[in-house]
């Protein structure tokens, strides 16, 4: 996939998703998609580092419940 066939968002979430299942190979993904396997990698690093801040920032919201004592 060329750089200017940038995928949504919600495309890549779906690659990443994908490439979790137990019996889907990376290769079969990537063939499919026509994507590279680094360009693959490279959206798995981000959807899981994109995750972890998710994750980091919700844990700095107070709590409703602690708010109100």
């Amino acid at each position: 996939m060329s750089v200017k066939n940038k995928l949504s968002p919600q495309e890549q979430l779906r690659i990443f998703l994908e490439g979790l299942k137990d019996n889907v190979k990376i290769a079969e993904i990537c063939r499919r998609e026509e994507l590279w396997p680094n360009e693959y990698y490279r959206i798995k690093e981000k959807a899981l580092s994109d995750a972890l801040e998710s994750l980091k920032n919700s844990r700095k919201k107070k709590d409703p419940e602690k708010a109100k004592s």
